[in-house]
C-alpha cells in the first residue's frame, strides 16, 4: 500500500541531503522562560491568553500573547501529557500515574485560568489517555492506549464510550481537532503498524476511522473544512505528511525522505507553515502549503515540540529544557533603517544589490507618516515572505533583506501604503529583483 523504503536510501539522505538542505533559522527568536523542564504542548484562547505544559507537572501561563511566561501550580509532579482550554478560565489537562499502583489516568481541571487546578481520577485502571477536548462545558472527548475514544455531557464526572467504525479504530488517538462543535477529526496510531485518523460529524458519538499511513500521524491542521494537512513519521523510517482536500472522505500520503519525526503543524498564512522536528533540533518549513519541505535548523539548535500560530505574524514554539520561541515577523535582517533625509514624495526604489545572493536592500520614502506593509512575492503572485507592518513616521527607509530559504529566480517587492491624512486611499508600488545562487 506504501512505497517501500531501503535503509541504504535513508543512511545516504541523512548523511548527503540533509546537511545540504539545513538552513538557518530566521524568524524565530528564543524568548525568556519561567521554567526549565521540557515543554510538549502549547494552546491558545485567542492573541493573548496562552498555556504551555511538560514534564514533572509543568504548566505555564501568559496573558500578552506569549511575550512573558509564569509558572502555574498544577498541584502534580507527574508529567502533563496535553492541555486544551475552551475558554480565558476553563481548562483540563492530562497526567498519568506511574509510580505507585492504581496505575491510570488523573485529568486535571480549572475554572480560574489555571490558578488552581482540581484533580480527578479517570475510573478505570491501567487506562492512559493523551486527546482531550470540550465543545462546552460540558460536552467533551477523550481517548489514549486501552480506551480509543469517550464522551461526556455532565463536564466530565462520567465517561462512556464513543461508537467507532472503520479499520484501525481501536489505536489510540493523539489529539482532537474541531472545526466545529459538530464537526471534528482525532489523530494518531501505533508505531511500525499504522496511522489513523478518526472523523465524526455528530459532536463525537459515532467516529469513523481510517488507515492513512504506515506511521503515527502526531497533529493535524484545518485550512478549512475541507482542506487539512497532517504531519507524522517514525525514527526509523523518517517524516511524513497526510493531505485530504475533501474534507477527510480521503487522503494522500507523502513520504518526506527526511530523517526525524514531524510532530506538530502549524501555518502562518495559506502558503507559509511550519512543522517541529524535536530532538532531530530542525524545522520543516513550506512555502507552498504543504507540497514541498525544506529543513532549517531551529534557534539555538534547540530541540522544539509544539508550535502555533494565532495570527499571521503571531507564532509561539516550546520544547526541551523550557525554550519558548516566538516568531519575529520582522527579523534582524529586514529591520528598516531610517536615514535623515526628508522626502517629497512616496517612492519605491529598486533594490540593490540586484541580482543579489543572499541579501538585498530595498529602498522606500514616505511623504508622510502611514501605514505600510512591505512583502515579497513569487511569479504566480503567492506572497513568500512579509517583509514589515506597521505604521512609519515620514522618512527614508532602508530594509536590508536575506532570503536564504528560497530559490533562485525573479522576485517581486510591493509596498502598499494607507497615508494617515488619507485612511481611504491606498497607494501600492512593485518592483522585481532577481535571486541568483
Amino acid at each position: 500500500m506504501y512505497p517501500a523504503r531501503s535503509p541504504l536510501l535513508l543512511l545516504m539522505l541523512l548523511l548527503v541531503i540533509a546537511p545540504s538542505t539545513a538552513l538557518p533559522q530566521e524568524n524565530w527568536d528564543r524568548i525568556p522562560s519561567p521554567t526549565e523542564r521540557l515543554l510538549r504542548h502549547v494552546v491558545f484562547v485567542d492573541s493573548l491568553w496562552g498555556w504551555a505544559c511538560g514534564d514533572s507537572g509543568a504548566i505555564i501561563h501568559t496573558t500578552d500573547g506569549g511575550s512573558e511566561w509564569i509558572v502555574q501550580n498544577s498541584g502534580v509532579l507527574s508529567d502533563i501529557v496535553n492541555i486544551f482550554f475552551l475558554t480565558r478560565t476553563h481548562g483540563w489537562a492530562l497526567t498519568w500515574r506511574v509510580g505507585v499502583p492504581p496505575f491510570g489516568t488523573d485529568i486535571l481541571e480549572t475554572t480560574d485560568g489555571g490558578t488552581t487546578w482540581g484533580l480527578r481520577e479517570y475510573p478505570e485502571e491501567n487506562v492512559f489517555l493523551n486527546a482531550i477536548h470540550f465543545k462546552d462545558s460540558l460536552r467533551g472527548s477523550i481517548g489514549g492506549y486501552s480506551r480509543p475514544i469517550g464522551e461526556t455531557s455532565d463536564g466530565g464526572a462520567s465517561w462512556t464510550p464513543s461508537i467507532v467504525v472503520g479499520q484501525c479504530g481501536a489505536f489510540p488517538p493523539f489529539h482532537f481537532l474541531f472545526f466545529d462543535p459538530s464537526y471534528g477529526f482525532a489523530n494518531g496510531g501505533h508505531i511500525d503498524i499504522s496511522g489513523v485518523i478518526w472523523r465524526t460529524t455528530d459532536g463525537g458519538r459515532n467516529w469513523e476511522a481510517q488507515c492513512v499511513s504506515p506511521e503515527p500521524i502526531q497533529k493535524l491542521y484545518m485550512f478549512d473544512s475541507l482542506n487539512i494537512i497532517g504531519v507524522g513519521g517514525d525514527f526509523e523510517q523518517g517524516s511524513s505528511i497526510i493531505r485530504s482536500s475533501d474534507g477527510g472522505n480521503t487522503w494522500e500520503y507523502t513520504f518526506l525522505e527526511i530523517f526525524g519525526v514531524a510532530g506538530s503543524v502549524s501555518f502562518r498564512s495559506l502558503e507559509e507553515g511550519w512543522a517541529t522536528m524535536g530532538f532531530e533540533r530542525k524545522w520543516l518549513m513550506t512555502l507552498d502549503s504543504g507540497r514541498t519541505w525544506q529543513q532549517q535548523i531551529t534557534t539555538d539548535t534547540t530541540a522544539i515540540h509544539d508550535v502555533v500560530f494565532i495570527t499571521p505574524r503571531h507564532g509561539i514554539a516550546v520544547g526541551y529544557q523550557g525554550v519558548i520561541l516566538k516568531y519575529n515577523p520582522n527579523p534582524v535582517s529586514v529591520e528598516p533603517r531610517k536615514t535623515g533625509n526628508r522626502p517629497t514624495s512616496t517612492t519605491l526604489f529598486q533594490n540593490y544589490p540586484n541580482p543579489f545572493n543572499p541579501e538585498t536592500i530595498i529602498r522606500y520614502s514616505l511623504e508622510e507618516r502611514s501605514d505600510i506593509r512591505l512583502s515579497i512575492y513569487d511569479t504566480q503572485g503567492r506572497q513568500v515572505k512579509e517583509l514589515l507592518e506597521g505604521e512609519q513616521a515620514r522618512g527614508v527607509y532602508e530594509v536590508r533583506v536575506s532570503l536564504p530559504e528560497l530559490s533562485s529566480g525573479v522576485y517581486y517587492y510591493r509596498i502598499q501604503v494607507r497615508p494617515n491624512s488619507r485612511p481611504s486611499v491606498s497607494l501600492t508600488q512593485t518592483k522585481q529583483m532577481l535571486l541568483i545562487k
